[in-house]
């Protein structure tokens, strides 16, 4: 018997916006799927600028081709499927999603900060019109900098790389434990996050790691992505289905409430006359 804890929310919870947020996730992650495959078009960074300036002039659209966008895309899109997937599973342990969450925020954030995408092409276009020798060389240098300093040298981009994967495998071990994903989409995670999480490491340690690592990491990859898209939009038609289900509930009222005025007191209206006494006049000495 599966005692993973049941998805949809209870009844309490306000699902509001999230039905289309999950949504929003899942085209991510469709999108994540699609900008795999064009990464096997586009290719890694070309290793110097020298040649990335030759590739990006060489085409219209070479700077879309040769500036690493395919990875850019593939980075940002983890920010709204890592926030839905800590939507489910933090029912489950609300600490360690919470973590999971953080560190792939912070992975995103960093990873978007240090691509050198639009400096490339902003050092692309003067190099192309440059009119010496001189003011070439040294739009080169200045490439060669932006190159030391993308996400594939320089510190941020191993930290974020670090973040995005070991975030990626505390959310994959929490999808384990509930029912809101299938077995194979936490397991798929599991392994195309830790395999890449481990190459990374040992790749930012001066090691050289196997290609198998990357290999079966792509593998798992493959199959991830449209399992975790699936999920991902089931999960925001249960929450549909559970916001349409849950009744509406009376007001009751709160400090912020203003009471209804209370009502005025009546006038006073005159005196009442005083009673005469029996017989009459005035009492005797």
């Amino acid at each position: 018997m599966d005692r993973r804890p049941d998805f949809p929310p209870a009844p309490t919870e306000a699902t509001g916006g999230w039905r289309s947020l999950y949504r929003v996730a899942a085209v991510a992650a469709g999108l994540q799927f699609l900008a795999m495959f064009a990464y096997l078009y586009t290719g890694d960074m070309l290793p110097t600028a020298a040649e990335v300036f030759a590739a990006m002039q060489s085409q219209p659209l070479g700077g879309l081709r040769y500036g690493d966008f395919t990875t850019l895309v593939m980075v940002a899109m983890y920010a709204p499927v890592a926030l839905c997937i800590w939507r489910v599973v933090r029912r489950r342990d609300h600490a360690w999603a919470t973590v999971g969450l953080g560190m792939v925020l912070v992975a995103v954030t960093l990873t978007c900060a240090s691509h050198p995408g639009h400096s490339l092409i902003h050092l692309s276009e003067q190099h192309a019109a440059a009119t010496s020798d001189a003011e070439r060389e040294a739009l080169r240098i200045a490439g060669d900098a932006v190159l030391a300093t993308g996400i594939w040298n320089a510190t941020s981009g191993f930290v974020g790389g670090i973040g995005l994967q070991g975030g990626a495998v505390v959310l994959s071990l929490l999808m384990l434990r509930c029912r809101g994903f299938s077995r194979a989409t936490a397991w798929f995670g599991l392994a195309a996050n830790g395999l890449d999480l481990a190459q990374h490491l040992l790749g930012g340690v001066g090691l050289h790691p196997p290609g198998w690592l990357m290999m079966f990491a792509g593998l798992a990859y493959v199959p991830w992505f449209p399992l975790l898209s699936y999920d991902l939009w089931v999960a925001g038609r249960r929450a549909a289905e559970r916001e349409n289900a849950v009744p509406l509930e009376p007001h009751v009222a709160s400090a912020g409430d203003q009471a209804p005025p209370a009502p005025r007191p009546a006038a006073p209206g005159p005196p009442p006359a005083p009673v005469a006494e029996a017989g009459g006049g005035a009492p005797g000495r």
